[in-house]
């Protein structure tokens, strides 16, 4: 018995499950702009944050310069981490019928898709890459976070180790010949 059955429709299997990777740093394509723009943001900050901090100024500046810190620090690093914390507590599966995304990083959710003959499947190139189902969302990600994580908000298995086997068996689930 997995974790998944209590999600599924009578005659409904799991056929494969996966997890992205565990890798502590993780690039993604917005990262081609993310990264020069939070290290020249930080570069600023750590030239004006002592003066504004410790320096003989209002409270209010004091505040706006460990403000500007803060964001700094998660742009360059906690971004990361926070990345990491949540591809270690998620994991996915493909059944017969549909994709599920789980994840309790901070609560717990479930999404789920359905698998269609107008799905979409997108693929990276290399060892380990990401697979799409359906259309990717671009620009309008569901948060301001998913743009800072390099993610769209899209169904995405992210991450994964095998993404030409899950590729294949989304193909082979779309034909309907894994019922």
């Amino acid at each position: 018995m997995s974790g998944w059955d209590a999600y599924l429709d009578p005659g409904e299997r799991v056929l494969w499950e996966g997890a992205p990777s565990a890798r502590l740093f993780l690039l993604h394509k917005a990262d081609i702009v993310l990264v020069p723009f939070s290290l020249l943001w930080m570069g600023g900050v750590l030239i004006a944050a002592p003066t504004m901090v410790f320096g003989n100024t209002a409270l209010f500046v004091k505040f706006f310069g460990l403000f500007f810190l803060a964001v700094g620090a998660y742009a360059v690093i906690g971004r990361f981490l926070i990345d990491f914390l949540i591809r270690r507590r998620t994991r996915y599966a493909l059944s017969s019928r549909r994709a599920f995304i789980a994840t309790s990083a901070f609560g717990r959710s479930l999404s789920e898709l359905p698998i269609t003959p107008e799905l979409q499947v997108h693929l990276k190139d290399g060892r380990l890459g990401s697979v799409t189902l359906g259309e990717p969302r671009g620009i309008n990600a569901k948060s301001p976070f998913d743009v800072w994580q390099g993610t769209d908000g899209s169904f995405t298995f992210r991450a994964i180790d095998t993404p030409s086997e899950v590729y294949a068996l989304v193909r082979q689930i779309k034909k309907g010949g894994m019922e």
